[in-house]
């Protein structure tokens, strides 16, 4: 028994000194880049985005919260232009500052969000207009302050994510001849397995929030939708389900969030508001913890009148299409998404 709990022992230090290897050897930085074309030319797109009173008219997040408090300082616009808002958890706060622009080309914002990150922005339309419309690239680059380095930067998650930025991008082919007209959206379709199903109809709802295309459907794969894990299956099914456990989830839960609220729409999707989605198929197997998510989701989707196939595999454990090599449970599976798909796209 001593030799066990030794052997035990050895493990757990190796894993722990693994994970402080990797903590310490994290980049401080992570850039985004991104491009799309917008039916406006360069000089509109400069006015509106080099004065911060424009915001306004088309940013999504000065809208997700009617409170929230902003002042405006230094510069009237361009160089030197200071704009600092604190609102709710749906925008949080922080302040930001236009350190150089260029006209009609370029913009490049200072900004920085409590609890402490630090983004570089820069947003280039300097493409000539061809047909009243301009190509516009953004670039973002994010620091961590040196207090938050070591552990944390294993832990801290990043909640800002620009899903709209990106669907905008993937909606034009990067290998496209030159002349071909972008992809519609709605023949493209949107999926996720586990926790990418919770990210899936984050990327929507964000979507359908600011005004932009939705995707023609949507394919959630044992979707994990409940960071608060409600689901009674959690313990029902903890007998037989081998791969995903309570415990287990609680842990991912912690790291991501790092203090966020857990009920929160983009990271518990089962409290967002479902209305206006395009149809959605959630598949999901009788023998897994996460079942009630992929329940309730459906039923939640269905009671805002989202169009919603829902399918229960029976014995099948959690994202089972895995073993599409050797199962023919999870080859059945992924031929019924493609029927669901095309006939919807």
């Amino acid at each position: 028994m001593f030799e066990i709990i030794a052997i035990v022992a050895i493990v757990i230090a190796i894993a722990i000194a693994i994970i402080l290897i990797l903590a310490a050897t994290k980049p401080d930085t992570f850039s985004v880049q991104r491009a799309t074309t917008v039916k406006a030319t360069p000089e509109k797109i400069f006015s509106l985005i080099n004065d911060f009173h424009q915001w306004g008219s088309w940013s999504p997040y000065e809208n997700k919260d009617p409170a929230m408090k902003r002042s405006y300082s230094g510069a009237e616009s361009g160089k030197g232009a200071v704009y600092a808002w604190d609102g709710n958890k749906n925008v949080g706060s922080g302040r930001m500052e236009i350190l150089d622009a260029p006209a009609p080309r370029k913009v490049a914002i200072h900004r920085y969000l409590d609890p402490g990150f630090v983004a570089q922005f820069q947003a280039d339309g300097a493409s000539a207009p061809q047909n009243n419309a301009a190509l516009f690239s953004w670039e973002r680059e994010d620091r961590m302050p040196p207090d938050q380095g070591g552990l944390l930067k294993l832990r801290r998650p990043v909640h800002r994510t620009f899903h709209v930025v990106a669907w905008e991008a993937s909606c034009k082919l990067p290998n496209a001849p030159s002349g071909q007209p972008p992809i519609a959206p709605e023949k493209i379709a949107i999926g996720g397995d586990s926790a990418g199903g919770g990210l899936t109809l984050a990327t929507i709802t964000s979507l359908r929030d600011a005004g932009r295309p939705l995707p023609g459907c949507s394919w959630l794969v044992s979707p994990w939708v409940d960071l608060q894990m409600t689901g009674a299956s959690l313990a029902e099914k903890a007998d037989v389900d081998p791969l995903i456990q309570k415990p287990y989830l609680e842990e991912l839960a912690s790291a991501y969030l790092a203090g966020a609220d857990p009920a929160g729409p983009l990271v518990s999707p089962l409290h967002a508001d479902l209305g206006g989605l395009p149809p959605l198929l959630v598949q999901v197997g009788s023998a897994e913890t996460l079942l009630d998510d992929a329940l309730r989701i459906a039923r939640r989707a269905g009671a805002a009148d989202v169009p919603v196939s829902l399918e229960v595999w029976p014995h099948m454990i959690h994202a089972w299409h895995l073993w599409a090599a050797e199962l023919e449970d999870a080859r059945r599976a992924i031929a019924s998404a493609g029927t669901f798909m095309r006939a919807r796209m």
